[in-house]
């Protein structure tokens, strides 16, 4: 699955349409989403959005966060503050072996 992939699903089992899922999302002139540029995400057109709006679909979506990140391939903000807190890498690559295991471990059921 990918990011526009998991947007469009949560938008339409919401039953929202694109028209009405644009205006929700701000960019960071305070000016919202065109439905274009709705669409072209969506369709895996544009790239991710930056935090804050990924932040917003996820809240009006009620999509976990953390999955959006991870489907727009980066952290979310508070991993890099945990990332950043490890003296060395080998407590944080335990960590994502471990996350990695879990995930499988339901793939695999």
């Amino acid at each position: 699955m990918t990011f526009g992939d998991c947007i469009r699903r949560a938008r339409k089992a919401k039953g929202i349409k694109q028209i009405h899922l644009a205006p929700l999302i701000l960019k960071e002139d305070g000016e919202s989403i065109s439905v274009p540029y709705l669409n072209d995400l969506e369709h895996g057109r544009r790239k991710p959005p930056g935090d804050e709006m990924l932040e917003q679909f996820a809240r009006v979506l009620d999509i976990k966060p953390v999955v959006l990140y991870v489907l727009a391939r980066r952290l979310p903000l508070d991993s890099h503050l945990m990332l950043a807190a490890y003296d060395d890498g080998e407590r944080f690559e335990a960590a994502y072996n471990a996350f990695r295991r879990e995930v499988m471990r339901g793939v695999a059921a």
